[in-house]
């Protein structure tokens, strides 16, 4: 019997070579179950609330972008790797980013939330 390491890989997965260690390696699958709920609430949102206003988004709609933002941080979609001790979600890097991942749904709602979610909360974390 060959070792992981011993089969070539596949086309597209050059990364797993000799010097990658497979217990590192992070499946969907090892999502627990609150994982699951999260991203499945994140993608009932995303479906329910900001894809039925595409067009509204679109068409720079006043208001709505506030509006569908406040809705998300009730979710609190908009801590979800900010440290639990500062009112965060405190998630882990592998569900924040199964999390964008379904945000990533509508483009204009996705690029707002993760500049607000990232780039926005540093200082403040840090400062």
């Amino acid at each position: 019997m060959h070792s992981i390491a011993t089969y070539p890989p596949p086309a597209g997965c050059a990364f797993l070579t000799a010097e990658c260690d497979p217990t590192t390696l992070f499946l969907p699958e090892m999502f627990d179950q609150e994982d699951r709920f999260l991203v499945d609430s994140t993608t009932s949102f995303m479906q329910g609330e900001v894809l039925t206003k595409m067009d509204g988004i679109q068409d720079k709609e006043p208001g709505l972008m506030q509006k569908l933002f406040s809705q998300a941080g009730e979710l609190g979609l908009m801590g979800i790797e900010i440290p639990e001790a500062y009112g965060g979600l405190g998630l882990a890097k592998s569900t924040a980013s199964r999390i964008a991942e379904s945000i990533a749904m509508e483009p204009s709602f996705a690029v707002g939330h993760n500049v607000h979610t990232s780039v926005a909360i540093l200082p403040l974390l840090m400062f």
